[in-house]
Order: structure tokens, then sequence, then C-alpha cells
């Protein structure tokens, strides 16, 4: 008997069965995007991708949809870029001009501004946004819920944090440095719940240690500096689990899903560049996981939803240009279906505990995309925070 799997089953299998199934037939299969001039930035499951549009005039947030680029417009800003979207399709991003930033709130054709001296990241089904505020007494997360933004506490005595992630619980992901006197300034990961700020510790003793995502089941996905090299990590079940890197110095995980899969772009030992995924704890090339005959290279990813979908930027031939990547429904052989069912088990789980409208993990661009978000401290890339000089200088004052 032949059983044909549905992409999120499917996605459930390969984590289970991630040796078996790096050597076996073509993961995804890919088809650009209309629209060049469109880069993208986060992914929902109904398809719907949120990010921005290069115009005369400068960056433009944008959001397709159903075949048709629309573009959010600019707020208070001379230029945009939207960061994040939940299922019911809210977009929060950022609008910029003469260095000042505001975070917006874009939904039913209203475009409303967060406040000044605030960046936005991510955004849960509940449409409660995080982000930074950058204030006198230095930079922090917030969490804008309601029409009101609180601001949260940083660790230790750090000046410098930011909220990157929500869930639908209301669980904040974000990373701060954690004594200011220090030299460099030790940074690391957090959970903000229920009121409660905690420091998830560094990975392997590293003095930079970021969160990127959290998803429903409380997982936090990130990456932190590992001797030289930026190393994958993670956090579940109280530990920072260590799933390595690709040998290069720079890596940044951009994406993370419900079923934990995250994706990213990392630099290779060679000074090459890869887009990767996680299959449980292997870090693998996403273009291995394409047919090798299709002639694709994918060479940046950006966004990933439940579904499997992952959007990025790569070639077929001489023709590059945004990319969408959708699972390959799998047939098992019959010597391996029955293999089949703790993932299904798994997958049944997942979807009961998943409440209705849950929203999609912040997505960022690694650090290949240069939309930098720029505020008086710090310039991120993606989620992965580039301290300045200035920056640097005051958090060591």
């Amino acid at each position: 008997m032949m059983l044909t799997l549905g992409p999120r089953a499917a996605l459930v299998l390969f984590a289970l069965l991630a040796p078996l199934h790096v050597l076996a037939a073509p993961v995804y299969t890919a088809s650009f995007l209309p629209n060049a001039d469109f880069v993208p930035g986060a992914l929902n499951n109904a398809g719907q991708i949120a990010g921005f549009i290069s115009t005369a005039d400068g960056s433009h947030a944008a959001l397709y949809s159903g075949g048709v680029l629309q573009d959010l417009g600019l707020g208070a800003g001379s230029s945009s870029v939207a960061s994040a979207i939940n299922e019911a399709g809210v977009v929060t991003g950022n609008t910029m001009s003469n260095g000042a930033v505001h975070g917006f709130v874009y939904q039913n054709g209203i475009l409303t501004d967060i406040g000044a001296n605030t960046s936005a990241f991510g955004i849960n089904g509940s449409g409660d946004v995080v982000g930074a505020t950058y204030t006198d007494a230095g930079t922090f997360g917030f969490v804008y819920r309601g029409g009101v933004l609180t601001q949260l506490a940083n660790l230790g005595t750090g000046r410098i944090g930011v909220a990157v992630d929500i869930n639908d619980q209301g669980d904040i992901a974000g990373w701060s440095i954690t004594d200011y006197k220090s030299s460099p300034p030790p940074l690391h990961p957090y959970l903000y719940r229920a009121g409660e700020l905690s420091d998830l510790g560094a990975l392997n003793d590293s003095f930079e240690t970021y969160a990127s995502g959290i998803n429903n089941a409380g997982q936090i996905a990130g990456s932190g500096k590992v001797v030289d090299n930026d190393h994958v990590f993670l956090y579940e079940g109280g530990v920072l689990k260590d799933l390595g890197y690709f040998g290069g110095r720079n890596l940044g995980v951009v994406d993370f899903n419900e079923f934990g899969t995250l994706i990213g772009n990392a630099a290779t030992a060679i000074g090459t560049y890869v887009a990767f995924v996680n299959i449980g704890d292997v870090l693998v090339d996403l273009n291995t996981l394409i047919d090798p005959a299709l002639g694709w290279d994918i060479t940046n990813v950006y966004a990933n939803n439940d579904l499997g979908q992952i959007v990025g930027y790569g070639c077929q031939s001489d023709i590059c240009g945004v990319v969408r990547l959708d699972v390959i429904d799998q047939a098992p052989e019959p010597a391996i279906a029955w293999l089949l069912a703790p993932g299904l088990l798994l997958l049944a789980w997942t979807q009961r505990r998943r409440p209705d409208g849950a929203g999609t993990t912040p997505a960022g661009t690694g650090f290949s995309r240069r939309d930098y978000v720029t505020g008086r401290d710090a310039v991120l890339v993606g989620r992965t925070p580039l301290l300045s000089a200035q920056a640097t200088q005051a958090v060591q004052a």
C-alpha cells in the first residue's frame, strides 16, 4: 500500500527520519514569484508575504497576497519596511525618516503609528507587537497591546535589549546585554513570561547569544558566537542545544515555525554562503534538498511558514529572483510506512494544541540582505544586532 502525505505530515516525518531523509528523494520544489523589486520579510500560512518594494523614492512596505502586490505606504516616514505578518494578515513593520524610526501596525487598510523611537519586529495571532524602544536610558524591548506600549526590562544592568518575537500565549523572546560594565559586554537571550524575565544563558559560554523567534510550544531559536564562529541553537526544556554551523564566521537564523523548523543563511569555511534549514537536529544546505536536475541555486532565505513553504532568493540557469519553495508530497514505500504513526500522532497533537489564528514568527533577513533598521544604540540586520562603535562605547561607559 502506498501512503501519500500532505506537506505538514511530511515535515514531521522528515524530522523523525532525518538521516534517512537527507539521502532520499528531493524535499522541495521551487518557483519564481512575480515582481523583481519585491523583497520578502515574512510569510503566513495563507501564503501572504510581507516585505518591501524598491521605488524611485525609497523602500515601501508591501504585502503580496493572492497574486497582487499592495503598497502599504510610508506612514510618518520617507521609507518603510514590513517585518512580520500574522494569520489574519495584520502586518507590522517600521517607517524611517532622517534617522528616526517608528514602528507601525497595518490592518484593514489603515497604518497605525506605534510611536517615535520604536522598531517593531514580531506579531502574534492577537495582534500584539514586540520590538525595541530607544530611550535616553538605553534600548529596551517592548510589547504593544491594545494601543498601549509597555516597556520591558533588560537583563542585569544591560542598557541594550530587544524583544524579537511573541507567541500566542504572550511569551516573548528577546536578547539583552547583561552587564554594561563588562568588556566585551555579555549578551544573552531571554524569555519574558507572565511578567517574569528569565535569562536563558549563553551558548557554550558565548559572549553573544541572540534569540530570533519563539513558537507556541515555547521553543526558542537563535544563534551564538562560539569562539569565532556563529552557531545555531534551539532552546527547549530549559536547555540551549547547539545545532552546529557551516564553518564560517557569519550566520543568521531568520525565521522559525510551529514545528521547530528554522531557516537561515550562513558563511562556510571557504567563504561561500548557504541557505539552510534544520531537519531535526541537523542543519542542511537547502540546495541539497532540491532536485539538482532542475538547476536551482538558492542563495538566501527570508521566511518560512507552518506548511513548510520558504521564501528566498535564487537562480535557475541565468534567471534570478524571489522564489518560493514548496514541500513535495511524499509517497513512502510500504516497508517504512509504519514509521509514520508516531509522526502523525505528533502532528495531530500539535494541531490540537495550536490555537486558531496562531501568528507567524518574525522574519529577518540574515546578514546578506541590507535593510537595516537603525536606532540610536544599535543596527539590526534581520534579528542579528550589529553594535555600532558608538553603541559599544555607550555600553562600556
